[in-house]
């Protein structure tokens, strides 16, 4: 286990129209089960795309259909430096960067580093 505070965020990635279901496929069959098997810093890892489901549910501001939102949580800076850094998310980002919208050659990714204050998370099963 890696020093110092806990590192929460969440962020913000496009995918390209017409790429999407690529994309979900490589997150969900090898870079989420490659982190949860690999990263043991790595304490929360959840990928999530615009609800659907109900269309009174209408988000405010309309949310961008290609939106992926990534809520992550790392024991330390450390976990979090080594995860960005890792063989698993670089090589996902190498091998699906033209998938995703691009700014100076790299996907556009927005960052916010979050502390969390209160709350929970129950067991679905």
């Amino acid at each position: 286990m890696t020093s110092g505070a806990p590192v929460c965020l969440t962020s913000r990635w496009f995918i390209k129209p017409g790429h999407e279901d690529a994309v979900m496929e490589a997150i969900q069959s090898d870079l989420v089960p490659q982190i949860e098997a690999h990263e043991e810093g790595t304490l929360t890892y959840y990928v999530h795309r615009p609800y659907t489901a109900d269309p009174g549910l209408q988000p405010l501001p309309p949310t961008d259909a290609q939106l992926l939102l990534f809520y992550e949580e790392y024991a330390s800076p450390e976990a979090f430096h080594a995860h960005v850094n890792g063989e698993i998310f670089t090589g996902f980002v190498a091998a699906h960067a033209d998938s995703f919208v691009q700014a100076n050659g790299k996907p556009y990714v927005t960052v916010t580093f979050v502390s969390r204050e209160a709350g929970f998370a129950r067991s679905r099963t």
